[in-house]
């Protein structure tokens, strides 16, 4: 769809035609290209606008108060600062003067802050210099700009977001930067005339990304943000300035954007985040059980930057559109519905967002986006397919055996085609096909398109003869190891259970060892502690996708643990796993065999999971209450095979977690009668972390964010 590093992206009605249009910017170039949707489908070729220099951001509004939004851009370059194109109607423009000349801008938005009526601006700087990383501007009409007083902010921040947080009826501000000065933090407006409070810290590191939305329809503002080794942060408002940390889709890995978005029509927000790190897209759904799923929905590789959810065809659903770095934008038509409580007359359902972190799911093989038509170039590219797939849909690869049968009236001529290395298939009159990362469906449907030039109205049926694409050797301590052959992309996880699981430790024999798996790919050898994954202390990077030729190593337990008993630590510490179980060892000595607490651990919630996994008996251990009192009443003996899990939120009903703790200890002690359910669903085998339950969140201190609350409220005293 061609070249260029397109960055800001956003969707308007500019021409009062009741459908938006589509803007978004090539960094290098300073261009801004427009695009409408034709009536019968597709794009037009787009309008361009030339800036003055480098295209940092893009923001609509209605400046002039005519009813045709303006687009307010950030320049970096001879012109630096806010340039404004003025909408003269049916997408003609005239570029006038803005605020904040000769200084460089990341982010700018629009909110009217002294309540006249008119959009007034707020931009934040990436290196902030002597006026401070936040600057504000007073619309006073005919294009004229006045300087306001702005927060005092000291770090460098890349994006900005205007929003009433407190509900006091006058606007409040969130930024995200990085640095001794940035992090996520919030100013709340004290007053109609620009006074504000002191900065509140909601979370420190380098944030990119900010987005106000009401996420579970209490009508209370929620954040969503995105960073550089952050993750990405969801924020419960509980009202009057009061924000849950909440658990997260992605505790770890880096982002520049996230957008909410119900994909399923389920009334809750799903996430999509663009990576920072070339893996493309990413997805995730809110479950009212689960929490936060991780779904293979989206591109899995490239760059992409800015996000954007909007209606743009007119038919009441959400498309998703993405700017990328090197192809253009990408669109993926019909993505989702607007939340519950964006739809006019459409009650919001309230519900908590999630307490329990994601977790993966069966692998969903990855949609291909609509690609957006450059200026010259045709609006129909070959290789695009819209079309959602079906989960578990087979995705074509290297070495895979097809068989094409081409139609000629009654008559079919079939042959036998093997994918390439290169991921290509060559059939009769076309050649050099690509099939590789396609369905089955998409390659019948592309072949047809290419014999159109040669046979009138083609049938072209593709079946799938032989999986080639992945072999996958599992070896060592599990049931059944061998070389297997696998027609979807299996995890590390999966590679385990399809071997029939680890053994477990027996007195007479060791068993599998879950926290030193090695995987062996192309000469290198790492090792994976899975048993981290399992626990729910680490991300998908300790389960990871296994490639062709992949060879998993489980090695046996430690002869310690066969001549002596063991105990299981799980939840928030440092090295969950199997430990030795030493004369008179007690629950902290154990939870220090593990490294001892994460900053999330509620020491008052530790649990030991002990007796038959049949009927395990639950008992309480307060360890905080010996920490901070001396009571050693929490810190109970450890009897053989106990499990401790050190949980990150109140446990609540004992049966509901039991329920939840069941499937740990059948992989833990039965390893074999569980691959079932797991293929089934996946996430049977993560603890539930959680994070704060609302009661413990309401009673968490003011003004600051404690790991063990993991509640901010935000104040406005100087």
């Amino acid at each position: 769809m061609g070249s260029g590093y397109f960055r800001g992206l956003v969707a308007a009605d500019l021409d009062g035609d009741g459908k938006r249009e589509l803007l978004s910017s090539v960094l290098a170039t300073g261009q801004i290209y427009i695009w409408r949707t034709r009536k019968e489908g597709g794009w037009t070729e787009p309008s361009v606008l030339a800036t003055g220099g480098e295209v940092r951001t893009i923001t609509i509004a209605d400046l002039d108060g005519d009813s045709l939004p303006e687009i307010i851009v950030a320049i970096r370059g001879k012109e630096s600062g806010i340039e404004i194109w003025k909408n003269l109607g049916n997408l003609r423009f005239r570029r006038v003067a803005g605020p904040g000349r000769g200084e460089v801008f990341a982010d700018v938005a629009a909110a009217d802050f002294n309540y006249d009526g008119r959009p007034d601006l707020i931009a934040v700087k990436e290196e902030p210099g002597a006026q401070g990383g936040l600057r504000v501007w007073l619309n006073l009409g005919a294009d004229t700009w006045q300087a306001a007083p702005a927060p005092r902010a000291e770090g460098p921040y890349h994006s900005v977001a205007v929003a009433d947080l407190n509900q006091d009826g006058i606007l409040d501000i969130v930024a995200a930067g990085d640095g001794p000065g940035g992090g996520l933090r919030a100013w709340l407006g004290r007053d109609k005339h620009l006074n504000w409070g002191r900065p509140n810290q909601l979370s420190e590191g380098d944030f990119w990304g900010v987005t106000v939305a009401d996420l579970n329809g209490d009508g209370i503002p929620d954040l969503l943000a995105a960073g550089k080794n952050t993750g990405i942060q969801v924020w419960q408002g509980l009202g009057k300035g009061t924000f849950n940390r909440m658990a997260s889709p992605a505790s770890g890995g880096s982002f520049f954007f996230a957008v909410a978005v119900d994909r399923d029509g389920d009334g809750r927000a799903d996430i999509v985040a663009s990576t920072m790190d070339g893996k493309g897209l990413r997805y995730w759904r809110q479950d009212a059980t689960l929490g936060w799923i991780a779904h293979r929905l989206l591109a899995e590789t490239g760059l992409f930057h800015s996000l954007v959810a909007a209606d743009l065809d007119g038919d009441g659903r959400l498309d998703l559109g993405a700017a990328t770095h090197g192809e253009g934008v990408a669109v993926w038509p019909g993505f989702g519905k607007p939340l519950p409580g964006q739809i006019p007359g459409e009650k919001a359902a309230k519900h908590d967002l999630p307490l329990a972190p994601g977790t993966r799911m069966p692998d969903l093989a990855s949609g291909r986006p609509v690609p957006l038509p450059q200026p010259a170039r045709p609006a129909k590219l070959e290789g695009a397919f819209p079309e959602k797939r079906l989960p578990g849909e087979y995705v074509i690869g290297p070495g895979d055996v097809l068989t094409v049968a081409i139609w000629r009236g009654v008559t079919a001529q079939s042959q036998q085609v093997q994918v390439s290395e290169r991921g290509t298939v060559s059939i009769g009159l076309v050649d050099d096909v690509q099939a590789a990362g396609l369905t089955i469906k998409e390659v019948s449907d592309l072949l047809k398109e290419k014999l159109k030039k040669f046979i009138k109205n083609p049938r072209v049926d593709v079946v799938m003869t032989r999986f080639g694409s992945k072999i996958v050797r599992v070896m060592g301590a599990v049931a059944r190891p061998q070389t297997y052959n696998v027609s979807a992309t299996v995890t590390l996880l999966d590679a385990i259970l399809l071997a029939g699981g680890h053994l477990p430790t027996t007195p007479e024999r060791p068993g599998g060892d879950l926290t030193h798996v090695s995987l062996r790919r192309g000469g290198r050898t790492r090792t994976v502690n899975i048993l981290r994954y399992i626990s729910g202390a680490a991300g998908e990077a300790d389960n990871p996708d296994l490639l062709d030729g992949d060879l998993v190593f489980v090695p046996e337990s430690s002869s310690e643990l066969i001549e002596q008993k063991r105990v299981y630590v799980f939840g928030e510490v440092r090295a969950p796993g199997v430990h030795p179980l030493t004369f008179n060892m007690r629950v902290l000595d154990a939870i220090a065999r593990a490294g001892g607490f994460l900053d999330y651990a509620l020491q008052t919630e530790v649990r030991i999971i002990r007796g038959d996994a049949e009927r395990p008996e639950v008992v309480h251990a307060d360890i905080e209450a010996m920490l901070k009192r001396g009571d050693r009443r929490g810190d109970q003996l450890l009897k053989p095979n106990d499990v401790v899990f050190v949980p990150r939120t109140a446990v609540g009903d004992i049966t509901d977690f039991i329920r939840k703790s069941q499937p740990i200890l059948d992989f833990l002690f039965y390893p074999q009668r569980f691959k079932d359910a797991y293929s089934i669903n996946s996430n049977l085998l993560k603890f539930d972390l959680g994070g704060p339950s609302r009661a413990t969140a309401e009673r968490g201190g003011e003004g600051t964010f404690t790991p063990g609350t993991r509640t901010v409220t935000l104040t406005e005293v100087q």
